[in-house]
């Protein structure tokens, strides 16, 4: 999920004309080459009732409580520090006590 929210990113900057069709492709071949070094997380069951639930005791959108549920599988507050832009998703980060990048926004 995490990749098609980069690339509807860089599809968004294309559009609004922030970057240009040639840096795009660059951009999305660099993401392509970078995604697999990145760890990734079966959604299963388990994780699907555990991003339900951050839903609801968060107030997050699906794809954000997914994310959440998914850096729950991955690794223990203290284990991994989560980069993330995003407001609501990093208060439910961090009210889960898992340390931040940047550290303030």
């Amino acid at each position: 999920m995490g990749y098609v929210e980069v690339r509807s990113a860089l599809a968004r900057g294309l559009r609004q004309g922030r970057i240009s069709p040639v840096e795009h492709s660059a951009l999305v071949l660099e993401l392509r080459r970078f995604w697999q070094s990145v760890a990734h997380i079966a959604l299963d069951d388990e994780l699907l009732e555990r991003a339900a639930n951050h839903t609801e005791q968060h107030a997050l959108r699906a794809y954000d409580a997914i994310h959440l549920a998914a850096l729950e599988a991955f690794a223990a507050p203290g284990d991994a520090t989560f980069a993330c832009w995003d407001r609501d998703l990093r208060d439910a980060a961090a009210n889960l006590d898992y340390e931040l990048l940047p550290r303030q926004l």
